[in-house]
């Protein structure tokens, strides 16, 4: 897509306006410019401009001092050259790829190092990916800290009903935000500020869904995109004898940053194609021993 229709989508005032409806507690003030240019694609000039309107920042030995999850907000929200924007440009890419064909299969290799170097003992780091019964787990293959699922998933989803529309309407002003932990699943901060990431946004999505007379729940799993996966959340819907995965925020998300023709994928069309749920349970990958993993998903469409 071109770097024109990829184009800012609001002003830095706006941005930086939300960005202070974090209180500084939760920052840390570690990024310096060099890397606010090159890892987030905020130069000089838009920097001492962010600085000028308020970007919250400490200044050590003269030079300033960014937080990182601020500055991955500027660079999506205003379309900076970046991990974030580059990780939205693909989640649409992989979800319109993905739904060419009535099924989607896709080859998981993931790996993790542990937390705990040097800990006196072999490390028996188990990345078993607890996927539901959606996904088809054959040919897995698992290793000491390594392994490689593939996927299958349906794209052929049922419409969902008539009252989603309004539901995803109640919703279409919130706005994506990398959050601080503190404040990803605090409904208060969501509905106030209206900035969310996919945890909030799933809950409130299913009180709205509730609030119009639905049965909806909330799913965690993984949000599949080639080159590389992420851990998701979002709500699925009953429809008949059926649970239909429904994500506005993720669409509208696309739609915003991504370029996502909505008259091609409404907000009411289920992402379902590259959505894989996690069993029940308690079990997650990327925790060892109760120590959080760093976890890299690499993701193939193999065919659709």
């Amino acid at each position: 897509m071109a770097a024109s229709t990829l184009g800012a989508l609001s002003s830095p005032s706006a941005v930086v306006d939300r960005v202070r409806l974090v209180a500084d507690e939760f920052r840390e003030f570690s990024v310096d410019p060099a890397e606010a240019r090159a890892a987030y694609g905020v130069g000089p000039q838009l920097l001492g401009e962010l600085l000028d309107i308020g970007l919250p920042a400490r200044v050590v030995d003269r030079i300033p001092r960014l937080d990182a999850r601020d500055l991955a907000n500027v660079a999506l929200h205003l379309g900076l050259s970046s991990m974030q924007r580059r990780a939205v440009v693909g989640w649409r890419q992989t979800l319109l790829s993905a739904a060419r064909g009535d099924r989607a299969r896709y080859r998981l290799s993931y790996a993790g190092a542990c937390p705990a170097p040097g800990h006196g003992g072999p490390c028996d780091i188990s990345l078993t990916l607890p996927l539901a019964a959606t996904a088809s787990n054959a040919e897995t293959a698992e290793g000491t800290g390594a392994a490689t699922t593939v996927v299958e998933l349906t794209t052929r989803w049922p419409d969902l009903p008539a009252g989603a529309r309004a539901v995803a309407d109640a919703v279409a002003d919130l706005q994506f935000f990398a959050l601080p932990p503190a404040l990803r699943e605090d409904l208060s901060f969501a509905r106030r500020t209206r900035l969310a990431g996919c945890r909030a946004a799933a809950r409130l999505v299913v009180a709205e869904c509730q609030a119009a007379g639905l049965t909806a729940v909330t799913r965690s799993g993984l949000l599949l995109s080639v080159p590389f996966s992420t851990p998701h959340s979002w709500v699925e819907l009953a429809v008949a004898d059926q649970w239909v995965p429904f994500d506005p925020h993720l669409i509208h998300m696309m739609i915003r940053h991504a370029g996502l023709d909505e008259a091609l994928w409404p907000v009411v069309r289920s992402p379902g194609a590259v959505l894989a749920a996690f069993a029940p349970g308690p079990v997650e990958p990327g925790y060892h021993n109760g120590d959080p993993v760093e976890v890299s998903i690499t993701t193939h469409l193999e065919s659709a």
